[in-house]
């Protein structure tokens, strides 16, 4: 699961929803945001798992505002979250590292999981290249540019993962016998910077998702 500005516990399986309320305001003229409907979303923190976790943590988190760059209007509003649950995100990330999700004989299953969200990131390219404009301020081509090379991010870890993560010999040379055997690392924090918010996640999580790992996406 992927959402700007909210530390979120991202195990792979699909994107979550975002929860729009909608407000418009026409685009100014000559803007490269002409004919880019414009909403005022609330994103709250979500916790999505392999299995049915819940689709939000809780309800009683302080909202920080996000402005666009487009006007300097709110755009956003994003879920704060304490520590205690960053706390509780961590353990579900850990759980799920402890879970048949790491295993070496579980690659397959990641793969279909990679291509999953790549076709799930396809499916609504035009409303996330919205959200990209309106949060970024680019033009509607370049955020479709990019929402396409996240859906590649995807495809590119699943179809490297099988090879990249089967057991090596290392040296062979009796009673000398050594193996590189990948494993997963554990619990990666990724942290996304605000230009290309969506590319820059996907670089973090495709590769972790695809290893193994369990990712905290903030």
């Amino acid at each position: 699961m992927i959402a700007r500005g909210a530390r979120t516990i991202t195990r792979g399986r699909r994107l979550s929803t975002l929860m729009c309320r909608n407000s418009r305001a026409p685009p100014p003229p000559n803007s490269p945001h002409q004919g880019v409907a414009l909403s005022r979303p609330r994103v709250p923190v979500f916790a999505r798992g392999l299995a049915s976790a819940p689709p939000r943590l809780t309800t009683h988190y302080k909202a920080i505002a996000n402005a666009s760059p487009r006007d300097g209007l709110p755009l956003t509003e994003l879920d704060d979250m304490d520590a205690a649950e960053v706390d509780r995100l961590a353990d579900l990330g850990r759980a799920c590292v402890a879970s048949s999700w790491s295993q070496r004989a579980s690659v397959g299953r990641r793969v279909v999981v990679l291509h999953e969200i790549a076709a799930s990131i396809r499916s609504r390219s035009e409303e996330l290249a919205r959200l990209e404009t309106l949060d970024c301020g680019k033009s509607i081509a370049e955020s479709r540019a990019d929402i396409a090379f996240c859906a590649q991010i995807f495809d590119y870890y699943a179809a490297l993962a099988p090879d990249a993560l089967r057991e090596r010999p290392l040296l062979n040379e009796p009673p000398f016998v050594a193996h590189v055997v990948p494993s997963a690392v554990g619990l990666v924090a990724c942290v996304t910077p605000w230009n290309y918010p969506l590319m820059q996640a996907c670089v973090k999580v495709a590769p972790a998702l695809a290893a193994g790992c369990a990712g905290l996406l903030k």
